[in-house]
C-alpha cells in the first residue's frame, strides 16, 4: 500500500484511496525490452552479437536513475539549493531516445550499400517509429493534447541527432574526432534548429512583429532550449557512440551505417 503524509493539506482520519494498477501497464513497459531482445536474437543468428546493444541502453538507464536520485538530495545537502526533480517528460524522452538508437543499431545492417539520403530516411523512420511507440507506452497509450507536443519534441531531437551524426561523419573524414564532431553537431544544430523553428512559427502565425522585443525574447529562449536539447541529445547518444568506437566490430558497423571511411574510423575513437 502506498502512503504519504500530507501534513496540513489533508486529514489523517480519512478513508484510504484505492488505486488499481492494471497488469497491462507493467506488461506494456516490458514491450520495448522484448522487441530489442527479438531484434538482438535475430541479429545474433546472422553471426553478429546483437546482445551487446543492451550495454549502452542499461548505461543510459543507470545514469538517468542516478540523476533522478541525486537531484532531490542536493536540497537536503544544502538548504540554499532549490529542491528540483527531473520532469517525467525528460525521463520519457531519454528512454525513447535510448531505445530508438538501440533499434537503429540492431537494424544497421540494412543501411549498408545505400545512398546517404536513403540511410538518413531509414534511420529517421526506425527512430521515430520505435521511439514514438516507447513514448506512447510511458506517457499513456492514448494520444492526447499533452502527448502530441512530446512527440514533436522527440521528432526534433531525432532530426537534431541525424544532422549531428552527418556533421560528425564529415568531420571524421578530415581526421577530426567523431565524438568531438558529434558534440559540435548537437550543440550547433540544437542552437540553430530551435530558434529557426520559433521564427518560422511566428512568421506563419502572424504572432508578433519580426522586429519586436517579443521575437527577440522568443529567439533567445529558443536558442537556450536548443543548446540544452543538443547537450541532452549528445548525452543520450554518447554511450552508444563511445562503445561502438571502442569495439572493432561495432566500429565497423557504425562506419558502414554513417558512411565513415574505414581507414579514418579508428581515429574517431580518439
Amino acid at each position: 500500500m502506498a502512503y504519504a503524509d500530507l501534513g496540513e493539506l489533508g486529514t489523517q482520519d480519512s478513508e484510504p484511496v484505492v488505486y488499481n494498477w492494471p497488469a497491462t501497464c507493467a506488461v506494456l513497459r516490458l514491450l520495448p525490452w522484448l522487441v530489442l531482445a527479438i531484434l538482438a536474437f535475430l541479429r545474433s543468428r546472422r553471426g553478429q552479437t546483437g546482445w551487446r546493444v543492451f550495454i549502452p541502453v542499461i548505461a543510459v538507464m543507470l545514469i538517468l536513475f542516478a540523476i533522478q536520485q541525486v537531484l532531490p538530495y542536493l536540497h537536503h545537502l544544502h538548504s540554499r539549493i532549490a529542491e528540483v526533480s527531473l520532469p517525467p517528460i525528460v525521463s520519457s524522452l531519454v528512454t525513447a531516445g535510448a531505445f530508438g538508437i538501440a533499434a537503429l543499431w540492431l537494424l544497421s545492417h540494412r543501411m549498408t550499400n545505400r545512398g546517404r539520403l536513403r540511410r538518413l530516411l531509414f534511420a529517421a523512420f526506425v527512430m521515430l517509429l520505435f521511439g514514438a511507440t516507447v513514448l506512447l507506452i510511458f506517457e499513456g497509450t492514448e494520444i492526447g493534447p499533452n502527448t502530441v507536443p512530446v512527440l514533436i519534441i522527440y521528432g526534433m531531437c531525432v532530426l537534431l541527432l541525424l544532422l549531428a551524426t552527418t556533421i560528425a561523419s564529415r568531420l571524421n573524414r578530415r581526421r577530426f574526432s567523431f565524438l568531438g564532431g558529434l558534440l559540435m553537431g548537437c550543440v550547433l544544430c540544437g542552437g540553430l534548429l530551435c530558434p529557426a523553428t520559433i521564427l518560422v512559427v511566428m512568421a506563419v502565425s502572424g504572432h508578433g512583429d519580426l522586429q519586436s522585443d517579443e521575437v527577440l525574447r522568443g529567439l533567445t529562449y529558443g536558442g537556450a532550449m536548443g543548446l540544452i536539447a543538443g547537450l541532452a541529445t549528445f548525452a543520450v547518444a554518447f554511450p552508444f557512440a563511445y562503445y561502438a568506437l571502442r569495439h572493432p566490430v561495432r566500429r565497423a558497423e557504425l562506419a558502414q551505417a554513417l558512411g565513415i571511411e574505414q581507414e579514418t574510423s579508428t581515429h574517431a575513437a580518439k
